[in-house]
């Protein structure tokens, strides 16, 4: 039943304790940008690794062209919608050409930082799938 079904969703470790499974879920957010995204022709279409950083930052979470890696820093994260967020945002830098994301910050140094199509772009993935990608992680993990 409905009811039954929400319970699970509510009780279910992907909504209550995100943090404590993180490299899991992690794991499964990467793989369905992957399945859902697709692959990097600038990273010879190897998926990334993403690397759990406890440093204090600035940032949620960032991009390295050069190691193929996502960073996350895991202490800087408030929630599971921001964890999702976070790593499919930085799945869509992966996805985008390295020399023009820097070619673009060069020209325009003192731009906002969502002014960079690339920025936006980025975040406008992470919203419109967040939900999605996490519905079907709570799904395969029923």
């Amino acid at each position: 039943s409905l009811k039954k079904r929400f319970l699970k969703i509510k009780t279910n470790s992907y909504s209550t304790h995100w943090y404590s499974n993180h490299e899991e879920i992690g794991d499964k957010v990467l793989t369905w940008c992957w399945d859902n995204l697709g692959s990097s022709k600038f990273q010879k279409h190897i998926k990334p690794d993403i690397i759990y950083d406890w440093t204090v930052s600035d940032l949620l979470g960032e991009w390295v062209s050069t190691d193929n890696e996502i960073i996350v820093y895991i202490d800087e994260i408030e929630d599971l919608e921001e964890y999702i967020k976070t790593i499919i945002h930085e799945y869509v830098h992966y996805l985008q050409s390295p020399s023009w994301y820097s070619r673009h910050w060069n020209r325009k140094p003192n731009q906002k930082y969502f002014d960079h199509p690339y920025e936006a772009e980025a975040e406008e993935v992470a919203v419109k799938y967040w939900k999605v990608c996490k519905e079907k992680i709570i799904a395969e993990s029923a």
